[in-house]
């Protein structure tokens, strides 16, 4: 029942990833667009995880989770780019490592289980449909792909030049 209303913000901490703005809900955020290069952190996606939210930094290539009062606690780094970070059902996670074409499947601990590899130089997103089997957003391809990553087999493959420039986020609803 949100009325679109301001809630507050929960913003990555200074001591790690250095000052931002302060935000206060009043701002106009589109007149302090800063450019992805250019920015300390570059928050990529937050999605609901445990009861708060795991998120990524493409900067940084850092993965972290915020609780449900707004703490945040960083729990891996130094990927080329990380993008996508979403809870796994088994109280896990994965993320995607952009620039080295990698899905990355992480246990509760945040330790890496698994690495799936795809031949892409630009890996943004990726969202598990099923045991093993993800859609995923090889951007340099621009298409959508859904692979198994335990057999290590692509089941199909959309082209999206007809859509747009490149493939980036993916939702996955109900059906």
């Amino acid at each position: 029942d949100w009325d679109g209303s301001y809630l507050g913000a929960w913003c990555l901490p200074h001591e790690l990833y250095g000052p931002g703005y302060i935000l206060s809900g009043d701002e106009d955020l589109r007149a302090h667009y800063i450019g992805n290069d250019l920015q300390i952190a570059h928050l990529n996606a937050a999605f609901p995880h445990g009861d708060g939210l795991i998120c990524s930094s493409l900067i940084p290539g850092a993965i972290g989770s915020f609780s449900a009062q707004g703490e945040y606690r960083e729990l891996l780094r130094g990927f080329v780019g990380a993008h996508g970070a979403r809870a796994h059902s088994d109280g896990g996670f994965y993320f995607c490592d952009s620039c080295n074409g990698l899905l990355i499947e992480c246990d509760a601990e945040a330790r890496i289980r698994r690495r799936f590899k795809l031949d892409s130089v630009w890996l943004h997103d990726a969202e598990c449909v099923g045991p093993d089997l993800f859609i995923c957003a090889p951007s340099d391809r621009n298409t959508f792909e859904l692979w198994d990553v335990r057999t290590q087999q692509r089941h199909w493959t959309l082209r999206c030049e007809e859509y747009g420039a490149t493939t980036q986020f993916i939702s996955v609803g109900p059906a």
